[in-house]
């Protein structure tokens, strides 16, 4: 019975998140303002909007790249040393790159502890930062793609409930295109009844930029 478990573990885990880039110009875009954010760090080492940027860019990346995994994760250790505005979103991530490292792991129990891992993290940060649109929205994009048996579906539902509600009244603190990019994702995912669709439709189409 457990083996039959790690070797389902093992096939459904290895199946991950889906590749961000549909087409390699993508990657690089990625790469490029990657570059051009290191180049203004270099100048402004503590600006937390650069910051924060550069970090998502090297999540995006290491989604589907696993050399950006370890760039990534001291981008954001550094983030949450020296940024102290920054934590949430640099522990949020940190606990996303776990996940990662889940989905690249060889052994089927390395597998299930990393993610584990990443899933305890990940909780321990929204309930810190409950009204981060940000940090919620990566935990439920994550275990969105988790295999049925960590038994997240309610929690993502429940999470985009909660996003649908704080959408509208965060708009000046997210970027457009982070804010466009969450309302995409929970209307493609077809978790959420007609009503909320809706509402949310309209709210992506009233974002301005």
């Amino acid at each position: 019975m457990i083996t039959r478990f790690i070797i389902l573990l093992y096939i459904l885990w290895g199946i991950g998140m889906p590749s961000v880039f549909s087409k390699t110009s993508e990657k690089d875009s990625l790469l490029r303002v990657a570059s051009q954010l290191e180049k203004v760090l270099l100048n402004h080492p503590t600006n937390p909007t650069h910051q924060l940027e550069l970090g998502r860019v090297y999540f995006y990346l290491a989604v589907d790249n696993e050399e950006f995994i370890s760039k990534g994760d001291q981008h954001f250790r550094k983030m949450n040393q020296h940024s102290p505005n920054l934590k949430g979103e640099a522990n949020i991530y940190l606990a996303a790159i776990h996940a990662l490292r889940a989905k690249n792991a060889t052994w089927p129990m390395d597998k299930w502890n990393l993610a584990n891992k990443a899933l305890s993290d990940m909780d321990k940060v929204v309930e810190r930062y409950p009204n981060n649109i940000e940090i919620r929205f990566i935990r439920a994009s994550t275990c969105y793609y988790l295999p049925f048996f960590f038994n997240r579906k309610d929690q993502v539902k429940s999470d985009f409930l909660i996003l649908v509600n704080q959408l509208s009244t965060k708009e000046n603190k997210y970027p457009v295109s982070l804010l466009k990019s969450i309302c995409l994702f929970i209307m493609n995912s077809q978790y959420l009844e007609a009503p909320y669709i809706a509402s949310l439709k309209n709210y992506f189409n009233s974002i301005k930029g």
